[in-house]
Formats: C-alpha cells, structure tokens, sequence
C-alpha cells in the first residue's frame, strides 16, 4: 500500500511533463502517482505513458 498518492493534473504539458514525473520518482518507493490528463492535445499523454505512471484521461477538456 501507497504512503500517499501524488495526483498530477495536466493539460498539455508536453515541454515539461517527463521532468516532473522523473522528479516525484526520485521521491521513492511508497508512492503512487497518478496523472489525470485533462484531455491534452499534444504529446502529453504519450510521455506519460512512457513513464510508466497512472494516468486517468479525458477525451476532452473538462477544465476541472
């Protein structure tokens, strides 16, 4: 079980997203982060996925 969830909401994020996520994984083992993806248009989902997260999407903006 988790310490604690990290919640992560994006809307097209791409030029910093892989960043961030490599940030909160140097936070350790204990953590779950979960991304939810606000219905981005770019490449935002796509690094996401890359990093092997969670991630809840949208199909579209929700603005919420």
């Amino acid at each position: 079980m988790p310490k604690a969830s990290i919640i992560v909401p994006v809307y097209n994020e791409e030029s910093c997203i892989a960043e961030v996520l490599n940030d909160l994984k140097k936070l350790g083992e204990g953590f779950e982060i979960l991304v939810i993806d606000d219905g981005s248009i770019d490449n935002t989902l796509e690094l996401i996925q890359k990093n092997g997260v969670k991630v809840i999407r949208h199909a579209q903006r929700r603005g919420n």
